[in-house]
């Protein structure tokens, strides 16, 4: 979990040991007005993302990947999406446990 500093919202990662899936969801704090929210995740070491992103009210996601096993990176977007996003606020974490799922391997 990674909480905006200001308070927004919170990117939530979560695993389900059953489906063998990470899932991310990126939810408001206090919904409202539509604003560009994201959520995504990947594969340590890969360079696609799989993402859910767009102006919504309360949430983006989830969005599930299958890596049992790897480190995942993983994070979400409040703010404005065009061009280069000059005013988003933007998370990005690694799943605190996935080095130790690595050497277990």
């Amino acid at each position: 979990m990674c909480v905006f500093p200001d308070g927004r919202g919170t990117v939530y990662l979560t695993y389900n040991a059953s489906t063998k899936k990470n899932r991310v969801v990126t939810l408001r704090q206090t919904p409202g007005a539509a604003t560009f929210v994201e959520a995504r995740i990947r594969r340590s070491g890969t360079t696609t993302w799989f993402e859910d992103s767009g102006t919504f009210t309360t949430y983006a996601g989830p969005v599930h990947l299958s890596a049992p096993g790897s480190c995942v990176d993983w994070g979400g977007t409040f703010g404005t999406h065009s061009g280069p996003r000059p005013h988003q606020l933007r998370l990005t974490s690694q799943h605190p446990f996935s080095k130790a799922l690595e050497g277990d391997q």
